[in-house]
């Protein structure tokens, strides 16, 4: 299961302010509860960022210039690179 980004974003954004300057247990909860929230963002980040360098690394160019990956989604027909895939990763 993905790890929830948004969510861990959410709380390391609403509990910083508090948690950075209070010395309560309250605070020290804060803390805590922002160190797991910026594990699972960077581990997160460091999943996609792997994911995408194998989708980099599948759609590369052959030696003709087309992409062999898509070769076999298109029915055979050769696709110029950079292929759709890339071109999406992009932007």
């Amino acid at each position: 299961m993905a790890p929830d980004l948004s969510a861990a974003l959410g709380i390391v954004t609403l509990a910083l302010p508090s948690a950075a300057t209070a010395r309560s247990d309250s605070g020290r909860r804060d803390r805590e509860r922002i160190a797991e929230a910026w594990r699972v963002v960077s581990a997160g980040l460091e999943s996609r960022g792997a994911a995408i360098e194998r989708v980099r690394e599948l759609h590369s160019p052959d030696r003709y210039g087309d992409c062999p990956a898509c070769r076999l989604s298109f029915d055979g027909e050769a696709q110029p690179w950079p292929c759709p895939t890339i071109a999406a990763l992009d932007g």
